[in-house]
């Protein structure tokens, strides 16, 4: 991609992750990214490098917002957290007791942490949808209510690819009376000053970076070798998508249909605008570390309390685990709708908690090292776990002395 140009601030000591961030566009396909970290309120990294949109040959900046896809549901649960913490929601109350419709086939004991942390069986949505639909309220309530659990609620975990979001936002609609992306805003983002939108208006499209997918080279290099493969982690995903119809993998993925366009569809303004609580919040990396600061300092960032350190403490252990997750097939847990992985990966600690998202944007809180971290892009990448973020996160913590 010709000399390699990054832009923005490195304090001492994290000369590393700068390194890790550069060997990201010239050895793993990165196009446009960038990266922010809070230790503490410190930012001790804001950088970004390539660009945005390839036509114009535009250069992504720190002030770029990118889609980040599932990293749009550790968002969502900050919500939730937020709510439960100013007692506007019990997270075990039956869904039914305030929304009986829900309690259709087999449904009247599910709760709200059931939902959270994926272990509702409702992995996937029944009702043929597009991504359109989703701006009618009453069309996603009926595909709910319809929804019959793929497994007995409560017993098994099985990643809620797509209809975490329908479910939330019903949910979180019907106890708030407003959606996810205005109460984000109102209680969240807006009072930390974050550069993140759930339902990005149109005075934010200029700055919003193309999504493009993955490239025939990529598809070549990555994808097919591992689609022979039968020990492939991605192997076995790529192929339940594709080939499993009536799978777990299969279901969770493919409703709402993302054709013709697939992730082109991303950017396109009537999406941009739209709140799509499982895959569309536009962020910026700097917004998206602000927005997890709070819950890597006790609640409280800057002077802007955003929660209890006693909320923090609810999502610092697991509440859900599975050694093989039914739709990702993979070692995988939950705390209230935030992603709780191996501690091998993004975090050395097991408080850590937060969100991946397909193609590697990342971010999450880790209250042990008080840690804030946001990583966006705009490539995407083949991978069920991104190696361009773990890297990002194996130098961050190599340069903390957590190696």
């Amino acid at each position: 991609m010709g000399s390699f140009v990054c832009r923005g601030s490195v304090d001492d000591g994290f000369g590393p992750v700068a390194d890790a961030f550069r060997k990201n566009f010239e050895q793993h396909g990165e196009l446009g990214a960038s990266l922010c970290v809070y230790v503490g309120t410190q930012c001790v990294i804001d950088i970004a490098a390539g660009i945005s949109e390839q036509e114009w040959q535009l250069p992504f900046q720190r002030d770029t917002l990118a889609t980040v896809f599932s990293a749009t549901k550790g968002l969502v649960a900050m919500c939730f957290l937020k709510l439960e913490d100013e007692g506007g929601i019990n997270l075990d109350q039956p869904i039914a007791e305030f929304w009986p419709q829900f309690a259709k086939h087999g449904k009247a004991h599910i709760t709200t942490r059931h939902i959270l942390n994926h272990r509702a069986g409702l992995a996937a949505l029944d009702m043929p949808l597009t991504l359109e639909d989703f701006q009618d309220p009453a069309r996603i309530d009926m595909a709910i209510c319809e929804m019959r659990p793929m497994w007995l609620p409560g017993l098994d975990q099985g990643y809620s690819a797509t209809s975490f979001g329908a479910t939330t936002q019903a949910i979180f609609r019907r106890v708030t009376g407003t959606t996810l992306g205005a109460w984000l805003a109102e209680h969240i983002t807006g009072p930390l000053g974050a550069d993140v939108f759930l339902g990005t208006p149109d005075t934010e499209h200029a700055r919003m970076a193309t999504t493009y997918g993955a490239t025939p080279a990529m598809i070549a290099r990555w994808v097919l070798p591992r689609l022979a493969s039968a020990s492939s982690l991605e192997g076995q995903v790529y192929r339940q998508v594709l080939f499993g119809k009536g799978s777990d993998t299969h279901r969770a993925f493919t409703n709402p249909t993302m054709k013709p366009g697939r992730f082109a569809r991303l950017n396109e303004p009537a999406i941009r605008r739209m709140e799509l609580p499982w895959m569309n919040a536009a962020c910026t990396a700097r917004g998206l570390a602000r927005a997890y600061a709070p819950f890597a300092n006790d609640g409280s960032f800057c002077g802007t309390r955003i929660v209890s350190a006693h909320a923090i403490q609810r999502v610092t252990s697991r509440q859900s685990w599975s050694e093989h997750d039914r739709v990702l097939h993979k070692p995988l847990g939950f705390s209230q709708g935030f992603l709780k992985e191996q501690p091998h990966l993004f975090s050395p600690h097991e408080a850590a908690f937060g969100h991946s998202g397909a193609g590697g944007a990342l971010g999450f809180a880790d209250p042990t090292r008080r840690v804030a971290f946001g990583y966006v892009l705009n490539q995407m990448h083949p991978f069920v776990r991104s190696p361009r973020a773990i890297a990002l996160c194996r130098s961050l913590y190599t340069a903390l002395g957590d190696s």
